[in-house]
């Protein structure tokens, strides 16, 4: 027999991953995807987990005092002394996923040794030297299922998916829509089929206008119903909602952000366009220097929020925390790349991720931007699945036409690149296809 307490484990991984529901209550979704209540070797921590999950599905949130309620209505006080040991931890949420992950490792080993020990105790019975080649492929059978500790074939068979996939493809041809997300400019969703559900990115010199390229693509979305995450770290509130407003309504940004006169007209207008927005399926986070962690952690609550998530905008890479102090940046922008590549296809959302260039492109006579002109990080060329850049001739010369934009495709894993011609209207800081 096994001894249960020499098993692979770690108590302290386990009471950090409960910690961090106490130090942002929204991690437990998070905690719910990666981790079961049986995957912990300390029982104690499972029955926590269990309660901490029983108290969310009944009140739609976790804190204390309801943890509490919920230990003396199951007659499970006896826990009450652990669990408020887990308030005195430093818990962090920026590594939830990884010491997560360990946990469920962790698990997966124990199961694995168990497995194997029943497989050595059964081997030593009459019955299977009567049929080894049963007994064989039954203990195969078991130590499988113990590998992967219960989770869900991962596996697609073809004659399984291809059916499936092709009369998905026929029903969008014949509806005449996009396979990914319709952007409203028609070029580029030729071009593209819709921007995908994965990475994909707007990358553009400070200035030129990505934040208003990614608003108004996002305002397309939004009135067709889809719903959108925007992870907003430069601007203010008033900021954010005055740029909607202004290509909602059509009255210049500056007179709706109180710089100028708002006429009659005008505010009947913004008013009607601020009712509209009510409608939208929108939710906004304006944290500063957020982790790729902390951006799925939003997008898990966006997604419970919203009823479901078609689309997430990240403004901007550049603003984000990018693993520890000390550590080379480089690194860590590519594993921050890495990491919402990632998050984009596990939940089957358009990740638009916002990027700066650096100053390759105002050395060029020609001041079009190339892919290799995104700022310290080669990641994005690879982990992107669509690399497009707003670039207004405007911003280098002062007597060409301040209206005329391009949006130039530079990398298109399945498809065209190139140039699209656009109209850029200062006033509300919007783009516009040219038909």
């Amino acid at each position: 027999m096994l001894n249960h307490s020499t098993l692979p484990h770690d108590h302290d991984l386990e009471r950090e991953v409960l910690s961090a529901v106490f130090v942002d209550p929204e991690c437990l979704w998070l905690i719910r995807e990666l981790l079961a209540p049986a995957d912990f070797h300390s029982h104690a921590n499972g029955r926590i987990l269990g309660h901490m999950i029983a108290v969310q599905d009944r009140d739609g949130r976790v804190d204390l005092p309801l943890l509490t309620t919920q230990l003396r209505a199951s007659n499970d006080g006896a826990l009450q002394p652990q669990m408020l040991s887990l308030l005195d931890r430093a818990g962090t949420t920026s590594q939830l996923e990884r010491y997560a992950g360990r946990v469920a490792e962790y698990a997966v080993l124990r199961r694995m040794a168990d497995a194997a020990d029943r497989v050595a105790h059964e081997a030593c019975m009459p019955d299977a030297a009567e049929d080894v080649a049963a007994w064989t492929a039954e203990s195969l059978r078991a130590v499988e299922d113990a590998a992967q500790g219960g989770a869900v074939d991962t596996l697609v068979l073809a004659h399984q998916a291809m059916p499936g996939a092709w009369l998905d493809m026929q029903e969008a041809k014949s509806q005449e829509r996009t396979y990914g997300l319709n952007t409203g400019i028609r070029d580029l969703d030729e071009w593209t089929d819709g921007l995908p559900r994965k990475l994909c990115v707007i990358a553009a010199r400070a200035k030129m206008g990505k934040t208003a390229l990614a608003m108004s693509i996002s305002a397309h979305w939004l009135h067709r119903g889809m719903r959108v995450l925007w992870l907003q770290q430069e601007m203010d509130e008033r900021e954010f909602w005055a740029r909607y407003l202004a290509q909602s309504s059509r009255v210049p940004f500056r007179a709706i952000a109180g710089r100028e006169r708002l006429g009659e007209s005008q505010g009947r207008d913004v008013a009607h366009a601020s009712q509209r927005i009510a409608d939208w399926r929108l939710a906004v986070d304006f944290r500063t220097r957020m982790t790729a962690e902390g951006v799925k952690l939003a997008a898990l609550k966006a997604r419970r929020v919203l009823g479901g998530l078609d689309a997430i905008v990240v403004d901007h890479f550049h603003c984000m925390q990018h693993g520890s102090v000390g550590d080379d940046p480089r690194h860590g922008m590519e594993a921050t790349s890495n990491y919402l590549r990632d998050t984009a296809k596990d939940l089957g959302v358009c990740m638009l991720l916002l990027a700066q260039l650096n100053r390759g492109s105002d050395k060029r006579a020609n001041q079009r931007p190339v892919l290799s002109d995104i700022r310290e990080c080669g990641a994005l060329e690879q982990d992107a699945h669509i690399i497009f850049a707003p670039h207004r001739p405007y911003y280098y010369d002062r007597t060409a036409d301040k209206r005329h934009a391009e949006l130039l495709v530079l990398g298109n894993r399945n498809g065209d690149t190139g140039p699209i011609t656009m109209r850029f209207i200062p006033e509300i800081m919007h783009f516009h296809p040219v038909m």
